[in-house]
């Protein structure tokens, strides 16, 4: 499993996540879901080994999550960020190959046609730089490069920002499938929680650095739309 104990990581002394303490079994599809400024990004961060915690610790497999995320990578961990996921200057093909590097080399062919097979909008861009493709494109490569590596835990951080719901769509129905077949635990922030129910079927919901529910997500969907019913009638009565 992968767990937080008491996890607190501030930045300039602002408090982004306040003593998070949680566990995710393996292999499981778990959401973390919240809102613009929540801390989803920061909770994948410290999960990846990208931001280090100012008090407690995270605990992949009994071992503490360390920095830097390319150790993490070499024990089977991969974190595809929601921006700088890909080098920009390089071209499909090239952002590919450099994912697999970690891959034994009689495997690198094989991974690499299974990538243009599950994202074939790749496969005649191959030669175009990363920078010149549109956001789903983009998307698409950052998600391929993470998966031909064939992590045992995938860190995701809002895959659909800036993607319309069709695309955004595809990229989670892909990773869903490959999901079950290798049985890969996925941790998704997403504020999207329709989106995150098609991958997902646990998470937690973060409101300024705190759990405040955690359960399935179609318990969550209820315990939020209870929320803005209290909200809509305090609202009303003053």
């Amino acid at each position: 499993m992968i767990r937080a104990d008491g996890l607190r990581v501030e930045y300039s002394g602002a408090i982004a996540l306040d003593g998070l303490t949680f566990e995710i079994e393996e292999p499981q599809r778990f959401a973390v879901l919240g809102r613009n400024g929540a801390g989803k990004t920061t909770l994948l961060r410290a999960m990846a080994g990208a931001v280090s915690a100012s008090r407690g610790r995270v605990v992949w497999r009994d071992r503490k999550v360390t920095r830097p995320p390319s150790a993490m990578a070499r024990r089977g961990m991969r974190y595809c960020p929601e921006s700088a996921n890909v080098f920009p200057d390089m071209s499909v093909r090239s952002n590919i190959d450099a994912a697999l590097v970690a891959v034994p080399r009689s495997a690198r062919r094989r991974r690499f046609t299974w990538a243009l097979d599950n994202f074939p909008i790749l496969a005649p861009l191959l030669d175009r730089r990363a920078d010149k493709l549109s956001g789903g494109e983009r998307q698409s490569l950052a998600v391929a490069a993470a998966l031909v590596t064939r992590p045992e835990l995938l860190l995701l951080d809002e895959p659909s920002l800036g993607l319309s719901p069709k695309m955004s769509s595809q990229i989670i129905a892909t990773l869903r499938d490959v999901a079950r077949e290798w049985d890969m635990t996925v941790i998704l922030a997403e504020q999207n929680l329709a989106l995150a129910a098609q991958l997902c079927d646990v998470g937690l919901w973060l409101e300024t650095g705190s759990v405040q529910f955690r359960g399935t997500l179609d318990q969550l969907g209820e315990h939020l739309r209870s929320q803005h019913a209290l909200s809509t009638s305090e609202e009303g009565s003053g």
